[in-house]
């Protein structure tokens, strides 16, 4: 990620999911490109994290099963 918490993945859209997030747009669009000269016929796509969302930890609980 970059210092403001933005950061890019490329997706193979009939691959693997991706496994990398890139710090910058150029550096997505980049391993885009050479990802889709490595193989022809596929198609990368760049997307950009828009939204994070985060919980608490739900706490543990102790359930009575029997008395």
């Amino acid at each position: 990620m970059n210092g403001d918490g933005r950061f890019w993945f490329v997706w193979n859209v009939n691959g693997r999911n991706p496994t990398r997030a890139h710090p910058t747009e150029e550096a997505a669009n980049f391993e885009a490109m050479r990802l889709a000269r490595q193989c022809a016929g596929s198609q990368f796509v760049v997307l950009e994290a828009k939204h994070a969302f985060e919980s608490a930890e739900r706490p543990v609980e102790r359930i009575a099963l029997s008395e």
